[in-house]
């Protein structure tokens, strides 16, 4: 447990991460979002026991986490080294996630098949959304869940609306391109070769207090093949 909250302590003194984890046992991870606020939202199964998972743009890894204590067999990968707090979260819940340095469009059918894929606010950095469902669709054997920024009458309006940003990150060197409607998603989606649209939610995605203050709109979708 003292190897834990060191480990702990050194990330929160490197300026935390992505993403807050509550280990548990006073452990917290410090973080830009903490996603237990809106994990429901994406209306990921209670039991994944028997699940292959592959969570595309993990960043330091909660959605992967999160469906390995709930019982997957998880793959992330993100364009970056693995983080630090993904290590220490499966130390803390006794789980194993596998990391892969890896780009979605580098990969194709050779890198397997998942029953459930995960991509949680990644589309916006993408210069193309419909190109990365495609991949993603490859990549997919029954179910995906897909959350992004959406624009602010996404929840109101029936226009297949992508609205182009184009904003270079203030805090590292990425892309904002897009707010998507759910409208314009689920027709992505469907394009894509999704064939049935599950789920649909909408929720405001904020940063915590402590943190730098970003507010942005957000839809999830899930769909099958």
């Amino acid at each position: 447990m003292e190897a834990l909250r060191l480990r702990v302590s050194q990330i929160n003194r490197a300026g935390g991460e992505y993403h807050k984890f509550d280990l548990g046992n006073n452990l917290i991870i410090d973080g830009d979002y903490d996603l237990s606020k809106y994990i429901d939202f994406y209306n990921i199964p209670r039991s994944l026991v028997g699940t292959t998972v592959l969570d595309v743009g993990t960043a330091s890894g909660y959605l992967a986490v999160e469906c390995a204590r709930r019982g997957a067999d998880v793959t992330a990968i993100d364009l970056w080294k693995t983080r630090e707090s993904l290590h220490v979260a499966c130390a803390a819940f006794g789980v194993s996630v596998r990391y892969l340095q890896r780009d979605l469009f580098d990969l194709d059918e050779s890198f397997g098949k998942f029953d459930l894929v995960l991509c949680g606010s990644m589309l916006l950095h993408v210069a193309s959304p419909l190109d990365a469902i495609r991949k993603l669709r490859a990549l997919c054997k029954h179910r995906i869940i897909l959350s992004t920024t959406s624009t602010i009458d996404s929840a109101t309006t029936d226009r297949p609306v992508c609205e182009f940003l184009g904003i270079h990150a203030t805090d590292g060197d990425y892309w904002n391109y897009w707010s998507i409607s759910v409208t314009a998603l689920r027709q992505m989606l469907r394009a894509g070769n999704f064939s049935t649209i599950e789920h649909e939610a909408h929720f405001v995605l904020a940063t915590e207090p402590n943190r730098t203050q970003y507010i942005s709109p957000h839809v999830v979708v899930s769909a099958t093949i």
